[in-house]
């Protein structure tokens, strides 16, 4: 918090608490609605926007660089081979101090699962009014996913992910990218070429639908594979 001094029309100082504006990166292919959204959260006092991005490689480069409170991202991207699910998973897993709010205007059907395993904190409708969509920017929290009451009719059945068997060494490999260990690193200290350790690493993207090695390890957690990596 920080303290305002101001001074009524009598010369008294009056101390106002005023809270630190929620910096926010939007990410939306579409300029339109990335531009208004913009100057709505720059209009409001409890939020600044630092940054638009109009696809996804931006919006990795400037998240890594502004470091933002919260990032409002679509979930479809044109031409991607990725979307915002995949996104909020890289962003959680790099930078876990910033919150992800994900915003949909999709008829279609949304697998719940799979954005609660991207560490999303809130999922939006892209149609709701402005003030409700400031709000939630504003108050939202980690630890917990917020989903718009709107949505819950396309809504896939949230059932439990897909079990994901992963053999005796790609767990220890998984263990330590886990712990910010790179292959070459991991190959030594498991007495193995590089290019075999990369091979693990390549199945355990495959199996765990992952990207990157990032999004896989944020995937591993949420599905709960990486329980062991906190017993030492």
């Amino acid at each position: 918090m920080q303290t305002e001094a101001k001074r009524d029309a009598t010369g008294h100082v009056d101390h106002v608490r005023t809270a630190r504006a929620r910096t926010v990166l939007v990410v939306d292919d579409h300029r339109t609605v990335a531009d208004l959204l913009r100057l709505a959260l720059d209009s409001d006092r409890r939020t600044r926007c630092i940054g638009v991005a109009y696809d996804l490689p931006t919006a990795r480069e400037l998240a890594s660089a502004t470091l933002p409170d919260v990032v409002v991202c679509d979930i479809q991207f044109a031409g991607s081979d990725e979307d915002g699910v995949d996104f909020a998973a890289q962003v959680s897993a790099r930078h876990p101090g910033t919150l992800v709010v994900l915003l949909t205007g999709a008829s279609g059907p949304i697998d719940l699962v799979r954005v609660a395993a991207s560490g999303v904190s809130a999922l939006l409708a892209k149609d709701g009014d402005l003030a409700g969509l400031l709000t939630a920017i504003s108050t939202t929290s980690g630890g917990q996913l917020q989903v718009d009451p709107r949505l819950l009719h396309a809504l896939t059945r949230p059932v439990a992910p897909p079990a994901v068997e992963l053999t005796a060494r790609e767990s220890l490999v998984l263990l330590r990218l886990a712990e910010g260990v790179n292959a070459q690193r991991i190959a030594r200290d498991l007495g193995i070429r590089t290019s075999t350790c990369r091979g693990y690493i390549k199945s355990l993207l495959h199996k765990l639908g992952a990207h990157s090695q990032l999004e896989a390890v944020a995937r591993a957690r949420a599905m709960g594979l990486l329980v062991e990596d906190h017993a030492g």
